[in-house]
């Protein structure tokens, strides 16, 4: 938002002083929790995780914004936004907050505006075209009546279709570009009621644009069914049948980026969300095969021979650090060769404990976790195995990755005895310790930075733990010096605020009198003793 800020406020400077004084700061506004205003972004993370005041507050933003726009417009002026979202439920809070403001749809336009090699778009699920609405200020007007504003829209959309497929726009794009001519049926009541229904209930957006949805992806269906001189809409067809329909008409069987499917699904009624929830299909040892499949060309992957010497070289570190995998050679190599180039330990972790949480999302969870990790980290980690380092910020900054702030997000939500952890604050204090020993150890892959992420990682949901084997075992790839790293992290144990207590003392004393490693290491949910009495705190 910054970026366009600051080119609209030179741009404006100048014209009036009421311009000048909106945009006298030199950056946008952020979000401020006091006031509940400033940047309007639904992102959970401002709210430790709660979805349902996120999106309370941004709607309630939205409808401020556009309240403010109705009182500056002329009885006759033109209200345009633009925009474009691929979740039903972005929509949806969109045209609450305009028909709250008093505003009403009269057009819809949908212009290809996106470049399709923009980073969004490669990352992720992204629309082509973004959809300009064109709103006027609705009149005083009485509430509707779900019949007649269903049929009326009815009436109204399949005219814009017409347009919409002769003007050539096609995919999934036709789909939710087509969404904005409903939504003027719907928009000039300021409530609409449900005729058949008990007193009092309205029909609700949700019910509006999913009735809307359907009716544009049996239109489509219609033209695919009968050619495109048809002229005739399908209805009754199931909705992985009507998926089906669409996706082998627009692609065939070529292959396509995840985002059209997930457009198309959504468009059909199917979730890509709903669908994973209620079954996980993905075993525990298929995991890295999914993650393979996702993340690399089946090119680079057809011929799995050529992981050997890599996961060979990558064992050779970690035996040197845990006998206990060096004894069985055999079962180890078979072991990573089937997850390469993921390190096995670490897609258990995810399976094993963070698949327990809420508000991870299984399989789904995992997939856009190391999508976020690998998109960063590809352009600077070298290391032989994807494990604890790709969720390292670059080494030329401080602070933590974008992956690893979503999981922060994502732990903080999980209450212990009746209170939430802020984890973001602690594993930037953990990372900034662990900087600070691994400077002049020579553990130039960023050892100990690993370990507080992967001590992180193991202990979550609140109370797991990891021993002291599996932390050496996910960093034994990149061939530590093993007193060198034991060292390190001894270190760590002793200065660490955040490393519970019980477990951190759990540690023998070695023949030479000198104390050994702690047995388990767990990031606590609380300060332990050390940050107490610490004279200079940061937490």
């Amino acid at each position: 938002m910054d970026f366009f800020y600051v080119w609209l406020r030179r741009t404006l400077h100048g014209l009036s002083p009421e311009i000048d004084k909106v945009f006298q700061a030199p950056l946008a506004p952020k979000w401020d929790h006091e006031a509940q205003d400033g940047e309007l972004i639904d992102d959970a993370s401002r709210f430790e995780g709660d979805k349902a005041r996120s999106r309370t507050a941004y709607e309630e933003g939205m409808f401020r914004a556009f309240g403010a726009c109705r009182q500056a417009l002329k009885p006759d002026g033109r209200l345009v936004i633009v925009f474009a979202n691929k979740q039903a439920n972005a929509w949806e809070t969109l045209v609450s907050a305009l028909i709250r403001a008093g505003f009403v749809v009269t057009a819809s336009w949908p212009i290809q505006t996106e470049m399709g090699n923009r980073t969004r778009a490669l990352a992720s699920a992204a629309l082509s075209s973004s959809v300009w609405l064109v709103c006027q200020k609705r009149p005083a007007a009485r509430p509707g009546w779900d019949g007649m504003v269903l049929k009326e829209m009815e009436e109204k959309i399949v005219l814009r279709l017409r347009d919409f497929w002769d003007a050539g726009i096609r995919g999934p794009d036709f789909i939710w570009a087509a969404t904005g001519p409903a939504m003027e049926a719907y928009s000039k009541h300021p409530v609409v009621k449900k005729a058949n229904a008990p007193a009092g209930e309205n029909l609700s957006v949700s019910e509006f644009l999913s009735h809307v949805r359907r009716l544009v992806a049996d239109f489509v269906v219609g033209r695919v069914l009968s050619g495109n001189g048809g002229t005739v809409a399908v209805s009754g067809l199931d909705d992985v049948t009507t998926y089906y329909l669409l996706h082998r008409h627009s692609f065939g069987l070529a292959e396509v980026l995840a985002g059209n499917c997930i457009l198309y699904a959504l468009a059909c009624g199917l979730s890509d969300v709903a669908q994973e929830e209620p079954v996980e299909p993905v075993g525990k040892e298929d995991v890295a095969e999914v993650l393979r499949r996702r993340f690399f060309t089946m090119e680079s992957i057809r011929d799995k021979e050529a992981f050997k010497p890599h996961v060979v070289a990558a064992l050779k570190g970690i035996y040197d650090l845990d006998p206990l995998t060096k004894r069985d050679k055999q079962a180890a190599e078979a072991r990573f060769f089937g997850s390469y180039p993921f390190h096995p330990d670490m897609t258990d972790v995810f399976y094993s404990k963070w698949t327990a949480m809420e508000s991870f999302q299984r399989t789904r969870g995992i997939l856009r976790t190391f999508a976020l990790a690998l998109r960063d980290a590809a352009k600077w980690d070298e290391s032989p195995l994807v494990a604890a380092n790709v969720f390292l910020e670059s080494p030329d900054k401080t602070g933590i990755a974008a992956a690893t702030r979503e999981l922060s997000s994502i732990a903080t939500t999980e209450e212990y005895e009746g209170r939430r952890q802020e984890w973001t604050g602690i594993l930037e204090g953990e990372l900034a310790k662990a900087r600070e020993i691994q400077a002049g150890d020579g553990l130039r892959f960023r050892e100990m930075e690993q370990a507080v992420l992967a001590t992180f990682l193991h202990s979550q949901p609140i109370g797991q733990k990891a021993l002291t084997r599996e932390l050496l075992v996910l960093l034994g790839a990149t061939r530590p010096d093993k007193i060198t790293l034991e060292k390190a992290l001894q270190q760590w144990a002793d200065i660490s605020w955040f490393l519970d207590d019980e477990a951190i003392q759990d540690a023998e004393t070695g023949p030479d009198g000198k104390k050994l490693l702690p047995k388990s290491w767990k990031l606590g949910s609380k300060p332990n003793l050390r940050h107490h009495f610490c004279p200079a705190k940061r937490y």
